[in-house]
């Protein structure tokens, strides 16, 4: 149910689930049951939940020595701090979950080097940053979406591509975007929770183009969907983009820069909140 966006109906049941495979003592089942639920908590919005789920989930797979959950536990826990802006502590989760390589399979390759490549664009570390969203983009474009919690890692490998183009706009940059959009494109295809950020996506290399119209039409499209499928960061992540790309004077910036402050606010992200107020204040 999560990855089709049904995500309040997805924790309901995996809150069930829980229950079931600890009076049953099945510590697997209650690992993989733990892992999804902390994921759509993420998804939903709910950081303090999903992050407490993760460290769980981490520590469960300490005692029982499972790398597969060690690895689910280290990235969930990557997500949710670098959400809050803190890359260095986003870098230091990755390298743990690198220390459990037998739980790092195709799904979990492509969710760690996109989000580690997001890490070290942060870090100011371009070409490591490429040479990670390029590796995850390798493998995401060679087989098909099949694990709804990769979204982190086909978004950042996406975006970070897409800021290497912004920054050098040759055409081998152009064309790694292009790829990053097609492969986000497929995941969003398959799983409905990642069509807005797909959207997200497009609509900014519209931006960076000119087509400012076009990227409009795309943003709306995107708010839509991020409201269809109730993901509450990109209702936040849509007009901060719109911000970050459209000309000061344009007509749509303030309600945009409203959209954004919103949804930032309520999801209690004082990094992201302050990454809208900056674009607010350029000139």
């Amino acid at each position: 149910h999560s990855g089709i966006g049904e995500l309040d109906k997805g924790a309901a049941l995996l809150e069930g689930a829980m229950e079931v495979w600890t009076k049953l003592g099945d510590t697997r089942r209650w690992q993989e049951s733990l892992t999804l639920w902390g994921m759509t908590e993420f998804a939903r919005g709910n950081l303090e939940r999903s992050e407490q789920q993760r460290r769980d989930l981490f520590e469960s797979g300490v005692k029982t020595d499972s790398d597969q959950a060690k690895v689910w536990g280290a990235l969930g826990l990557a997500e949710i701090v670098l959400r809050r802006g803190e890359h260095r502590k986003a870098y230091e989760q990755i390298e743990e979950a690198q220390k459990s390589p037998e739980g790092i399979r195709l799904v979990e390759k492509i969710w760690l080097h996109g989000m580690l490549a997001l890490v070290l664009l942060e870090m100011d570390e371009t070409e490591d940053a490429r040479e990670h969203a390029l590796q995850s983009l390798k493998l995401s474009l060679g087989s098909s979406p099949n694990g709804y919690y990769a979204l982190e890692g086909y978004s950042g490998a996406a975006e970070v591509l897409l800021a290497l183009w912004e920054q050098d706009q040759n055409a081998e940059n152009w064309r790694n975007a292009q790829r990053g959009l097609r492969s986000m494109k497929k995941f969003g295809s398959v799983f409905p929770i990642g069509e807005a950020r797909a959207l997200t996506w497009a609509g900014r290399a519209k931006a960076l183009k000119g087509d400012f119209a076009g990227a409009k039409v795309l943003w709306e499209k995107a708010l839509i969907s991020a409201e269809t499928y109730h993901v509450p960061y990109e209702r936040g992540l849509i007009p901060y983009h719109g911000v970050a790309s459209l000309p000061v004077g344009d007509s749509d910036r303030d309600r945009m820069l409203a959209q954004a402050k919103a949804a930032f606010e309520v999801m209690g992200t004082p990094y992201l909140l302050a990454k809208v107020e900056a674009e607010a204040v350029r000139k």
